[in-house]
């Protein structure tokens, strides 16, 4: 952002977000920054928790609240445009009397609120004479949930139970879904043992907003990459509509029936998501995805549905631990579909059985501690190898999950075990800063010196994650004062290319670590840090050494007059042809020429 010179970022509806918390969370890191060219409008309804994080950084001066009247006035204009553009609200602007009246009821019952007043437009829509008008007109419900109750008891009986499901799917998916993919929705009724019946899929998928009316809309989607560009997809029409549904509000009208509780709704939508995957036919063949509209989904997110059960989520673990079978076909339709171990790939209908990790790596990997447990009283080796992450252990403890970490130590995992990518659990844990689960691997006497993976230790893991509280953990379980790498890097050096400056700061002054002290190429943590781009660590590693070395340029470069490189050891300049791409673990690719390399004994 300090190579702009304005930046402008926008949030609108922070009320509306489902991850508030973090939300703030970030916001208040980023106001934090305190950067200069940096502006961040924001707008919001009027939330305790809102107004509380931002009254630090928002004076008086700053906040604008939107009155009623200015609001009225848009919303007077938006009247006015749908009776004269929409067709169905058209007829009555024939006669300027009967216009005038819509627009003066509706004007008077809106107070402020645009969506009330987009909801009785799609009800006097259907009026079909003046008596029915004047009828609507004069029985307006005043308050929004008001609204939606009237909408909702309006559903009829045979379209009640397809309502339901589709309102529980949209109020609670992890991702918008199509409208091939709610027509499937229709069809799923998880008290079935087959509970997709193919009959009942809506032949017109659009159909689906006249079941729900208003409480949904139909968009294109044009930027998500795991539907097709510009597929039609639909939603809440407003997110005052899933406020509503989840709400103690809804009990207490004539739309109960409706009522949406969280666990309820998320173990439904994972036994519908199961056993959609069971009832998919075999061969899977690439003309199957045409045909089950639902299927990536299903792969993809019933496990994070899973997750959201609670206390309702012990037959749905069933189902799952009944799935993750490895003689079971589900299984390998499930993995081939998504594989959880490596979710930015597409579907590879053609993986074979053999190439599949054990079903208790992908328990552990997605966290599910209740099927852990029943995969592991089954007869699941605990210490099993395999995957990203080594074993199941380590794939847990990158995720966080405690719960299922604790599961599978007491089943006696060995907390040392090497593999993976990070080498080993403890510095999974660590890089991805989850310190609850490393306190429990340290007290189950994890190695704080294991080396091997991608950091080389667990504590250059938390100092490149930039996890201070973290590390100060680690620290206090090891000596640092001349700790480094086999590269000889210093954990000043992993934290500068992390780009923390709170973790560099600490290091430098509370644990006086030199940061003059280069590694086996000669590179200091101001030169990392120039290279990653992390300005203010470098700023601060410059002024506090005196002087900006001349080689601690980012590098390598190319010159457009002789097509010579530099090294990133020696500096010196070199043809192309003589330049090399070094590998030096996951963090940096060190340019150098073939001398050095060698002097190094790397391969070139």
């Amino acid at each position: 952002m300090q190579e702009f010179t304005q930046v402008y970022v926008i949030l609108d509806a922070l009320d509306e977000c489902t991850q508030r918390s973090e939300l703030m969370d970030m916001v208040e890191a980023v106001a934090g920054w305190q950067l200069d060219n940096l502006h961040l409008p924001v707008t919001s309804r009027k939330e305790r928790d809102i107004e509380t994080c931002l009254e630090n950084y928002v004076g008086e001066e700053d906040a604008i609240c939107l009155q009623r009247d200015i609001v009225d006035q848009d919303i007077q204009r938006y009247v006015q445009q749908r009776l004269r553009d929409k067709k169905s609200l058209a007829k009555w602007t024939k006669d300027p009397a009967i216009s005038q009246e819509v627009e003066d009821a509706l004007m008077q019952g809106a107070h402020g609120m645009f969506r009330w007043a987009v909801c009785q437009l799609d009800t006097l829509a259907k009026c079909r004479n003046l008596v029915m008008l004047r009828n609507s007109l004069g029985t307006l419900p005043q308050t929004l949930d008001q609204t939606y109750d009237r909408i909702l008891t309006a559903i009829s009986k045979e379209d009640c139970v397809y309502a339901m499901r589709i309102l529980q799917w949209l109020t609670f998916s992890a991702r918008p879904l199509s409208v091939t993919e709610v027509a499937e929705v229709v069809a799923i009724d998880v008290a079935r043992d087959l509970a997709f019946n193919r009959d009942e899929v809506l032949v017109d998928p659009l159909e689906a907003l006249d079941i729900c009316s208003s409480l949904v809309t139909i968009t294109k989607n044009e930027e998500d990459g795991r539907l097709e560009p510009t597929q039609q997809i639909i939603a809440l029409a407003h997110y005052s509509v899933k406020e509503f549904l989840v709400s103690d509000r809804i009990r207490q009208g004539s739309a109960i029936q409706y009522s949406m509780q969280e666990a309820t709704c998320q173990s439904a939508i994972t036994r519908g998501s199961l056993k959609y995957l069971v009832q998919l036919q075999q061969p899977l063949e690439r003309e199957t995805l045409q045909v089950f509209a639902l299927a990536r989904y299903s792969a993809e997110f019933w496990s994070s549905h899973l997750r959201k059960t609670g206390d309702e989520g012990e037959q749905a673990s069933q189902l799952a631990a009944s799935l993750m079978a490895k003689e079971q076909p589900a299984y390998l339709t499930w993995i081939r579909l998504h594989d959880p171990d490596r979710p930015w790939e597409e579907p590879n209908l053609k993986k074979s059985a053999d190439s599949i990790h054990v079903p208790l790596y992908y328990a552990a990997l997605l966290g599910l501690s209740t099927v852990t447990k029943l995969l592991l009283d089954q007869g699941a080796k605990v210490n099993a190898q395999g995957g990203e992450y080594g074993n199941a252990l380590q794939a847990a403890s990158e995720g966080g999950h405690e719960q299922v970490v604790k599961t599978l130590l007491n089943k006696g995992a060995e907390v040392n075990a090497q593999g993976g990518r990070y080498g080993n659990a403890l510095q999974a844990a660590s890089f991805r800063g989850h310190e609850a689960v490393v306190k429990l691997l340290l007290n189950r006497d994890a190695d704080v010196n294991a080396q091997g993976g991608d950091y080389g230790n667990a504590l250059h893991a938390a100092a490149y994650g930039g996890h201070e509280q973290l590390l100060e953990l680690l620290i206090s379980k090891y000596s640092i004062s001349r700790l480094q790498d086999y590269y000889g890097r210093t954990l000043l050096w992993w934290a500068a290319a992390g780009g923390n400056i709170a973790t560099v700061e600490t290091l430098m002054n509370q644990h006086n670590i030199n940061p003059q002290t280069a590694d086996r190429f000669g590179r200091k943590p101001s030169w990392i840090a120039t290279k990653k781009r992390h300005g203010a660590i470098s700023a601060l590693l410059n002024g506090y050494i005196g002087e900006i070395d001349k080689e601690q340029e980012a590098s390598p470069k190319v010159s457009n007059e002789n097509s010579h490189l530099k090294c990133d050891v020696c500096t010196s300049s070199i043809p192309k042809s003589a330049h090399f791409i070094i590998a030096i673990s996951a963090l940096v690719e060190t340019g150098m020429c073939v001398k050095t390399a060698r002097t190094l004994e790397l391969p070139v």
